[in-house]
């Protein structure tokens, strides 16, 4: 718990900590303040608990300052607030309700967008953007032009209409097609392109 309460505890995220010491800080109060038969801290431990919770949360930005510090201080604070009399345990299991669910619910939406983040992440991760399909495009014209030309210029037809982008292939598809053009072994193109850097690879 003091280790928890000085900085995050190893691979374990402050949002996953927080909500469980909230959940058992909630559980043992609403115990001490009710029946008191299946308490599992002590008054001490429960102190520790509560202190480490509230650094968490700091480290989070999310308010918690309860106005005690212990199991005595709460039996103390459910005295003075009119908690004792009847309807005693359901104006206390009210009163850590309204304690403990927002910040749950802090922590939720916290949660809830570090995960959305995070698909966001790994969705972009398996994703051509928009702008990288545009310069794919762009790239594969400009390889498409290249071939035409020399096509054109070794007089061989240029009636090629799948060396063209019409849209009906995706970019991986037409990518492998385009890998696979090569002017006829006797053309003239065909010579130029051998004697190229390329060509010799």
């Amino acid at each position: 718990m003091e280790q928890l309460r000085k900085g995050p505890l190893g691979d374990l995220p402050d949002v996953d900590a927080a909500s469980a010491l909230a959940r058992l800080s909630w559980d043992e109060l609403l115990e001490y303040g009710t029946e008191q038969k299946n308490l599992r801290l002590d008054n001490a431990e429960i102190a520790v608990a509560l202190r480490a919770l509230r650094a968490v949360l700091g480290r989070l930005r999310i308010v918690f300052d309860p106005p005690f510090r212990d199991q005595f201080g709460f039996h103390q604070y459910w005295k003075s607030r009119g908690m004792s009399d009847a309807g005693g345990w359901a104006k206390r299991r009210a009163y850590l309700t309204g304690l403990f669910e927002p910040v749950l619910a802090q922590l939720e939406t916290i949660e809830d967008l570090q995960t959305g983040q995070q698909a966001d992440r790994d969705g972009a991760a398996g994703q051509i953007t928009e702008v990288t399909r545009r310069r794919f495009i762009d790239g594969l014209d400009a390889v498409r032009k290249k071939i035409m030309d020399e096509l054109a210029e070794a007089g061989a037809p240029v009636e090629r209409p799948d060396l063209f982008w019409w849209g009906t292939l995706d970019e991986v598809a037409f990518l492998d097609r385009l890998s696979r053009v090569r002017p006829d072994p006797g053309s003239a193109c065909s010579a130029r392109w051998r004697s190229s850097p390329r060509g010799t690879r």
